[in-house]
């Protein structure tokens, strides 16, 4: 294997450029959640219309139905890849800019303006991520994945912090339009990163029907049967992060009774450094274990970390444990983010990389989907220590389903021959 060097991560044109595609990636992310909430609380907007607010995030779910059409098609300049990501990035500056100027500045405004603003928000950030995966996965050779992955996660997650408490904070100063405002010229920014880009080679499809129905022949084609097995794991590997973190602010908040300031402090913003740390560590480890002992490594990680919150269940209110488990956790979460993602590029021909990732991420998202209604029972029948129990064996059956694979070997074209072990 070959060996990765954090000077390598940073200076490296294909992973560097990735720090910028990811903070592109997370800003709308962000902004579109609590600021967009706390803007229509701040305007009188009753609870009732805010929680409808959820249904403009509709695109996210279903963006793998239009991924094959960015694939198929290209724009005049820039190529396959850079092209969409200038035009999608340069549509989401003007998108978040309208949104400033239609947003409710008294009770009683109408709403409509700025949910027609949200979801064309939502539908250019889901269009932005489906090519930034396939770029991320197009341009990076094996021995980088990882490492792709993990700057990829650090911009992504601090432009994920900009987008909600960097919104909140110039709101507090200068009201939401301008926060909203500023928000829009930083979006703008990143199109230098892109264009300072590379752009990865690879083959389009030739027709339309190609982009839609070849996508899923030929994953099957390279999988044989081991299909089902890699989409099963890319349901269940996650698990136990999926179902921990649901019941996360419950336990801090209504059993353990941290305050908001302790959580934010604690787990947002050191929780932010930690994962950020993690994701680097996992970008450098991937390289020398290999993809299969890494995630190994990591699922078995990812799984007894939660053992940290069944012992704050049981030990009660302790600011330090709490650091403690933090730090372990989020560490432990950022080598997963590396690992799983390089994981997902691995399994991408890159003549179908968009609608191919779009559709794993779909699956991967399927997890919280299928499983998060059902973690407020489980808390409710067995309490909130025995629900970590349960979350942390959650990650058994992910990790089984590691046994019938193995790493994708690459081909003269650049595709990936899917085998199972």
């Amino acid at each position: 294997m070959a060996r990765v060097s954090l000077r390598q991560i940073f200076f490296n044109p294909r992973t560097g450029a990735l720090v910028g595609l990811g903070f592109a990636s997370g800003m709308p992310n962000g902004l579109i959640g609590d600021p967009l909430k706390a803007w229509l609380t701040d305007s009188g907007v009753n609870v009732k219309e805010i929680g409808l607010f959820a249904l403009v995030t509709f695109p996210y779910v279903f963006k793998f139905l239009w991924a094959p059409l960015l694939d198929r098609y290209s724009l005049p300049l820039l190529g396959r890849r850079r092209g969409w990501l200038v035009l999608l990035q340069a549509l989401l500056a003007a998108a978040v800019g309208v949104t400033a100027l239609v947003g409710p500045r008294h009770p009683g405004a109408s709403l409509v303006p700025i949910a027609i603003a949200g979801v064309a928000i939502v539908f250019l950030s889901a269009s932005l991520d489906i090519v930034a995966d396939a770029y991320r996965a197009d341009v990076l050779p094996p021995d980088e994945r990882a490492s792709g992955a993990a700057t990829f996660v650090m911009g992504w997650r601090i432009a994920f912090i900009a987008g909600t408490a960097g919104a909140m904070v110039l709101a507090s100063r200068t009201g939401w339009p301008a926060a909203f405002g500023c928000l829009a010229l930083l979006m703008a920014a990143t199109i230098i990163v892109t264009l300072l880009a590379p752009e990865p080679p690879a083959a389009a499809p030739q027709t339309l029907r190609e982009a839609v129905v070849e996508p899923f022949h030929n994953f099957v084609a390279r999988a044989g049967w081991a299909s089902l097995v890699i989409l099963g794991f890319v349901l269940l590997f996650k698990m136990p992060d999926v179902l921990a973190n649901e019941m996360l602010i419950p336990l801090l908040r209504d059993h353990l009774r941290f305050s908001l300031d302790e959580i934010a402090g604690i787990r947002q913003a050191l929780g932010f450094f930690i994962t950020i740390t993690g994701a680097l560590a996992g970008g450098l480890i991937v390289p020398k274990l290999g993809m299969m002992r890494s995630l190994w490594l990591f699922g078995v990680l990812q799984a007894v970390s939660n053992l940290g919150f069944w012992f704050l269940a049981i030990h009660g209110q302790d600011k330090t444990a709490f650091v403690a488990v933090t730090v372990v956790e989020n560490f432990c979460g950022g080598l997963v983010a590396a690992g799983f993602v390089a994981y997902l590029m691995s399994l991408c021909d890159p003549r179908y990389s968009a609608a191919q990732y779009a559709i794993l991420s779909a699956i991967m998202a399927g997890t919280r989907l299928l499983f998060g209604p059902y973690t407020g029972v489980l808390v409710r029948d067995y309490g909130y220590a025995n629900f970590f129990l349960i979350s942390a064996a959650s990650g058994v059956p992910g990790m089984l389903l590691l046994l019938f694979l193995r790493t994708p070997g690459e081909t003269h074209h650049g595709g990936d021959t899917l085998t199972p072990a």
